[in-house]
């Protein structure tokens, strides 16, 4: 190579006869925002595949397949499923264009509440967090609903059993069949409250 040896790779001075440091780094940093939005495109679009092959192709081992030919886990297969079937083509857009790590979808993935998932992903861009804050704020707030949820139960729970202390002074009069409805009324809103946190379990 004459008088152009180049020094260990990796070196500022390595790159120096190639291209400015500098310039590199930015080509660098550019190239991975550019993948970073490839692979959101690639999954979403994994999802509208899977979520288009599933309605038209019954069978048992629809999921593995796609995995198998595609490469990755049936568990990658059902995320982009979720990412698809969450968020229409101009929610992706705006993901792709706003440069979300794919960590992040999978985060917000776990919020069903389309208004709140979008507050939230506005919230990781506008503060540009780190994926490991926005994890955490996200275990925070759900921490939070969990303990609603609970406090919701209890509360249900509270009124059945005054309910039902009212049920037992009203046997045999007149009113007693109105009580009894309104104590199954809010065993039911118990029932559904509990239903709800095995879901988020």
């Amino acid at each position: 190579m004459g008088d152009e040896q180049l020094s260990v790779v990796g070196s500022p001075a390595a790159l120096a006869p190639i291209v400015p440091w500098e310039d590199r780094i930015y080509e660098l940093q550019q190239l991975k925002a550019c993948a970073a939005m490839a692979i959101l495109l690639y999954y979403w679009e994994i999802g509208r595949f899977t979520d288009d092959v599933r309605a038209s192709r019954y069978g048992f081992h629809v999921v593995e397949d796609i995995a198998e030919a595609l490469g990755v886990s049936t568990s990658t297969i059902y995320t982009c499923s979720m990412f698809h079937r969450l968020y229409s083509p101009e929610e992706a857009r705006q993901a792709v264009e706003a440069r979300l790590p794919w960590r992040v979808i999978t985060l917000l993935l776990g919020e069903k509440n389309p208004v709140l998932r979008k507050g939230l992903q506005e919230k990781y861009v506008q503060e540009h967090m780190r994926t490991t804050d926005f994890e955490s704020l996200l275990s925070r707030a759900r921490d939070v609903d969990v303990r609603h949820d609970k406090a919701a139960v209890l509360q249900g729970l509270r009124r059945a059993l005054d309910s039902a202390k009212r049920l037992k002074r009203a046997q045999g009069r007149p009113g007693y069949l109105a009580a009894v409805r309104e104590i199954l009324a809010q065993l039911q809103d118990v029932h559904e409250e509990v239903q709800k946190l095995r879901a988020e379990e």
